[in-house]
């Protein structure tokens, strides 16, 4: 059993090596919703905790479910993100919309809520 710093760390090594196997493997700057559920299903069997926790550990560390990357914080990764939607298309490649991930239960579970400037609220 490990202790909670070592299983944070084990989660952010994981995804480390997600988006490692994304670089190297893919032309993509993106992951697959389906295979990164099926990553995440098993990284928290991995890590036996429970549910609630898995949700607010991969919050905490700021982890970007479409890149895979580890901003530090969930503050910071909210900034990241609403930067790269000011281009000017107004989208960003880092956002997974609640409506395309409701089918993902553990990618689902992990989407942080964004407050767009417009003062309505949206799952990302």
């Amino acid at each position: 059993m490990y202790t909670y710093e070592e299983t944070v760390d084990y989660i952010k090594e994981y995804f480390q090596y997600l988006r490692d196997d994304l670089k190297k493997f893919t032309y993509s700057q993106r992951i697959d919703l389906h295979d990164l559920n099926k990553e995440m299903e098993q990284l928290y069997y991995d890590t036996g905790l429970k549910l609630k926790d898995f949700r607010e550990v991969i919050k905490d560390l700021g982890i970007c479910l479409r890149n895979c990357v580890c901003y530090g914080s969930q503050e910071r990764l909210r900034k990241v993100i609403l930067e790269s939607k000011k281009s000017k298309s107004g989208r960003s490649s880092l956002t997974i919309h609640k409506e395309d991930a409701k089918r993902f239960f553990y990618v689902k579970s992990c989407l942080i809520e964004l407050v767009i400037r417009s003062r309505r609220r949206r799952n990302y």
